[in-house]
């Protein structure tokens, strides 16, 4: 979830009444979520494809935190962005997640920015149970002239799902309907 409101796809959606659960692993981060959106639940977790622990790597632009040790390799010394700690963070699968905290309720928008593991964390979705709506998911290097070569964009389609939307490294795919 990064920040209540700086680069939040699910801001102005919350400003006009709209609820969900933001789930960030930088500690702390609960505190600000709860002063500005305090209708919201916010979980300070990772997500993963099996619960366990992972290590964090937090850079002194919280933005590009990541749990991908690549990514944070590439970034650390880039366009003045540094590691700045690491730390072990607790990690569930998001279909865990949302069997507990949403159980058999509607999902309008799931969106999924977690540099780096994004295809990881749609794979742990229950799809039985939780089908949202509208799935708005980063992207990097993605062509939308040829969606199909992102990994991403295969599991989307087989679970019946279209690109809708591209705006910069955030791709929206929406239901197919019947």
């Amino acid at each position: 979830a990064h920040h209540p409101c700086r680069f939040s796809n699910t801001y102005r959606l919350y400003r006009r009444g709209w609820r969900g659960i933001n789930i960030d692993p930088r500690p702390g981060v609960g505190r600000a979520f709860a002063r500005r959106r305090p209708r919201d639940l916010t979980l300070e977790i990772g997500i993963s494809p099996v619960a366990g622990d992972l290590t964090y790597f937090e850079f002194n632009e919280p933005a590009c935190n990541t749990f991908d040790a690549i990514t944070a390799r590439e970034r650390d010394g880039q366009n003045g962005q540094r590691i700045v700690q690491t730390s072990v963070v607790h990690t569930r699968p998001l279909g865990h997640v949302l069997r507990e905290h949403a159980p058999g309720q509607r999902i309008d928008l799931l969106s999924v920015d977690v540099e780096g593991f994004d295809l990881a964390v749609l794979q742990t979705l229950d799809w039985s149970t939780h089908s949202p709506e509208v799935i708005a998911v980063e992207v990097h290097a993605f062509d939308p002239l040829h969606p199909e070569q992102a990994p991403v964009a295969e599991l989307l389609s087989e679970k019946g799902y279209h690109l809708q939307a591209w705006v910069g490294p955030t791709t929206f795919w929406g239901k197919n309907r019947r």
